[in-house]
C-alpha cells in the first residue's frame, strides 16, 4: 500500500509533537524534584504522567496531587537526608575520575548540608552529565549535536544548555531558574543573555518549550 505524502507528513508531525511533549514533561518533572522530596526515577515520572489526566504535566497538577493525596496516588518519596547521602555516594563513586581527595569529598558533603533542594538536584544533574562526558570524543559529539539542533531552530545563535555555571560560581545551575532569577535581580545581565542566545531561545526556555 502506498503511503501518501500527507499521511507521512502527519505521522512525522505526530512523532515530533510527542517528542516535544516528552521533553517538556521531563523538564516539569525535574522542576518538581527541585520543589518536593520525590524519588528521581521512572516510576515516579510515569505515575505523575498517568495521573495528569491528559499526559501533560504541570507544577499545578503535581501540587494538587501531592496536597490531596487522592486514593491510588502513591509516589515514592525521599527525605532530604537520604538525598544528601545518595548524592554523597555518587560523588564518592566518581572521585577517582574527578581526582577528589578524601578531605575535599568530606568538605563537599558538609556543604551539601546547607544546600537547598534545588541545589542538590541541580548538582546531581551536573554530576551525571559530567560522568556521561568522560572522554573528549563524547564531549565533542555532545556539543556537535547540541549546536546542530540549535542551528536549525535558532539559526546564527549558540545552543543554551539545560544547565550552566554562571560567571563567578563553581556549581552548575538549572538554566531556566537562573534566567528567571537574573530577570528579577540584574536586567542588564539578562538582556546580555538575550543578545547572545536570541530572544526566541530564551523565551522557549522560560516557557519550558
Amino acid at each position: 500500500m502506498t503511503v501518501s505524502y500527507e499521511s507521512k507528513t502527519a505521522t512525522e508531525q505526530q512523532h515530533k509533537t510527542a517528542a516535544e511533549q516528552e521533553t517538556r514533561n521531563r523538564e516539569v518533572f525535574f522542576e518538581a524534584l527541585c520543589r518536593w522530596p520525590l524519588k528521581e526515577h521512572e516510576a515516579n515520572f510515569k505515575l505523575l504522567n498517568d495521573w495528569s489526566g491528559d499526559g501533560l504535566l504541570s507544577l499545578e497538577k503535581i501540587d494538587y496531587l501531592l496536597k490531596h493525596r487522592v486514593s491510588g496516588f502513591n509516589p515514592d518519596v525521599v527525605t532530604r537526608e537520604q538525598l544528601i547521602e545518595e548524592l554523597a555516594q555518587e560523588l564518592r563513586d566518581g572521585c577517582s575520575k574527578q581526582t577528589l581527595s578524601d578531605y575535599d569529598w568530606k568538605q563537599q558533603v558538609f556543604r551539601m548540608g546547607t544546600w537547598s533542594l534545588r541545589q542538590l538536584r541541580e548538582e546531581r544533574r551536573s554530576m551525571r552529565l559530567r560522568r556521561e562526558l568522560t572522554t573528549a570524543t563524547a564531549a565533542r559529539n555532545y556539543l556537535t549535536e547540541a549546536r546542530g539542533e540549535a542551528e536549525k531552530k535558532y539559526q546564527g545563535y549558540p545552543k543554551l544548555l539545560k544547565s550552566l555555571v554562571p560567571a563567578g560560581e563553581i556549581f552548575a545551575r538549572e538554566t531556566r531558574q537562573y534566567l528567571l532569577e537574573l530577570a528579577k535581580s540584574d536586567v542588564h545581565a539578562f538582556k546580555k543573555y538575550v543578545r547572545l542566545y536570541s530572544a526566541a531561545q530564551i523565551d522557549d526556555i522560560l516557557n519550558q518549550r
